[in-house]
């Protein structure tokens, strides 16, 4: 990645992030009722839940914007920024639906625990996505002052809570990377840091029950009478929403065009060879030779698991793993929900997929082993294929029938935890 833009700063929140991620996934590991007690009252709950508001609110205010305008006529890299906005909506539905679930005392401790899991989950994978394709797109098309004008509002936001996020920002951070934070600030800022922030942060439990009241978490949750805890990622592409949280139960799809109208009979056409790329990419779900040429040769692939994957040859690899282990097991089923186009060559079909997991049941239900969900809400860019891929051989299913008329470029799957 070109260093035309400085961005230290952001690197740093997500290796934050990251840090308490681990946290929270040590914890879940603790006994049933233990988890709920912990985070009630733990200051590493909220500190990540403000620091993933602070973070997200300033890329969906000041940064998103500015590459919407910017990638203007380049529909896949906006296909692109619409699947990290998604992104953002489902990670914030997340934290959402584990605020509801501590504050119902009668809360199953197994659906938390597995709320918990799949939002460790969905923001590691939502920090690989952003890291592996958006910020490339950032250091090509923002411009100086763009980039400056997102960091004084990333800033900004922090201001309110400084006390408490510089500290946890710069946990663990060197001491030249402190320097490099703190030297733009006013000096009286820097003196609170050091003299007061950093020692205060230093003395709390971040992760224990025992965390001073004055951090405690403060669950306000939406009131939603005689609605049992559900989680429900509203994906803003413009998709007609489900009738209810029962995924067999899905309206009709709303097909849109994009800025590039075509005939009817041409987009019916499209519409029917994606529906096949998708089917295909379920048949073949378990034979390499079969669905890896589904996919442009950079494709994008974040699973089930959170695992990022960056090219065909990276995911001909992770297939094999898993094909090898008792993963081979369990297998999935797709339901396209919706299909919406970009342009005449790029769509978004979201869809519903279901896990059916044939493991013994000693892995099935393993606390290392177990599946975050048994449904989970999956997110293709499909391109149109040219004759010939980008790595210069010809596109195809590899045997000798034609290959589909459509490719999966990038695909995104979220647990979904009801």
């Amino acid at each position: 990645m070109s260093d035309r833009l400085p961005m230290e700063t952001t690197y740093l929140v997500h290796d934050a992030l990251r840090r308490e991620l681990r946290h929270l996934a040590a914890v879940t590991t603790l006994g049933d009722g233990t988890l709920r007690a912990v985070l009630r009252g733990a200051a590493g709950w909220e500190l990540l839940r403000r620091a993933l508001r602070v973070h997200h609110g300033a890329e969906d205010t000041a940064l998103w914007p500015v590459l919407r305008h910017a990638l203007t006529g380049r529909p896949y890299d906006l296909a692109l920024l619409e699947a990290m906005e998604a992104e953002h909506a489902a990670i914030g539905s997340l934290i959402g639906a584990v605020d509801e679930a501590l504050a119902e005392p009668s809360t199953d401790p197994v659906l938390l625990g597995d709320l918990v899991d799949a939002l460790v989950t969905g923001v590691g994978g939502h920090l690989r996505h952003a890291e592996e394709s958006t910020f490339p797109l950032v250091q090509a098309v923002v411009t100086a002052q763009q980039w400056e004008r997102f960091q004084q509002v990333h800033a900004r936001r922090i201001a309110a809570d400084a006390d408490r996020l510089l500290p946890w920002l710069l946990d663990g951070a060197d001491e030249r990377t402190v320097t490099a934070v703190l030297a733009p600030l006013p000096e009286p800022v820097r003196r609170a840091y050091r003299e007061q922030w950093r020692p205060a942060y230093a003395a709390l439990d971040r992760w224990g029950p025992g965390t001073p009241t004055g951090l405690r978490l403060r669950l306000q949750p939406q009131p939603r009478p005689r609605l049992r805890l559900r989680l429900r990622l509203r994906l803003r592409l413009r998709l007609r929403p489900e009738a209810n949280a029962d995924a067999s139960r899905l309206e009709p799809p709303d097909y849109r065009t994009g800025p590039t109208p075509l005939n009817d009979l041409q987009r019916e056409n499209d519409l029917a060879a994606i529906r096949r790329l998708v089917e295909l990419a379920e048949e073949h779900q378990s034979d390499p030779a079969r669905f890896i040429p589904l996919h442009t040769p950079d494709a994008s692939v974040v699973n089930f698991g959170g695992r990022y994957v960056g090219d065909r040859a990276t995911l001909a690899q992770v297939m094999a793993q898993a094909l090898a282990s008792p993963l081979a097991s369990v297998a999935t089923r797709t339901e396209i929900h919706g299909i919406r186009f970009l342009g005449a060559d790029v769509a978004i079909v979201a869809c519903v997929k279901h896990v059916f997991d044939n493991r013994d049941s000693e892995l099935r239900d393993g606390s290392d082993s177990r599946l975050p969900a048994r449904t989970g809400r999956l997110t293709y860019v499909v391109v149109r294929r040219s004759d010939t891929e980008e790595d210069g051989t010809p596109a195809g299913t590899g045997d000798a029938t034609p290959g589909p008329i459509w490719l999966i470029s990038s695909a995104q799957t979220t647990p979904v935890l009801a």
